[in-house]
Formats: structure tokens, C-alpha cells, sequence
């Protein structure tokens, strides 16, 4: 059970960070649209 656990946590560890790039390439975008206007 221990392995399941440890396996379920790295990844969502592994799933956070990719949700890190995509909230932080979302708001560059944002950004960036927001100075077109």
C-alpha cells in the first residue's frame, strides 16, 4: 500500500507543477494581450 501512496503522490507533485506552467503561461498571455488593448 505504501508503494500505491508513494506512486499517487509523486504524481500529483508531477501533475502541480505542470498546473504551475500552465496558470503562469495563461496570466503571460493575459499580460500581454491586456497591453495590446
Amino acid at each position: 500500500m505504501c508503494e500505491v501512496r508513494a506512486a499517487s503522490e509523486e504524481s500529483w507533485e508531477k501533475m502541480g507543477a505542470e498546473m504551475d506552467k500552465v496558470r503562469d503561461s495563461f496570466v503571460q498571455a493575459f499580460n500581454f494581450f491586456k497591453t495590446q488593448l
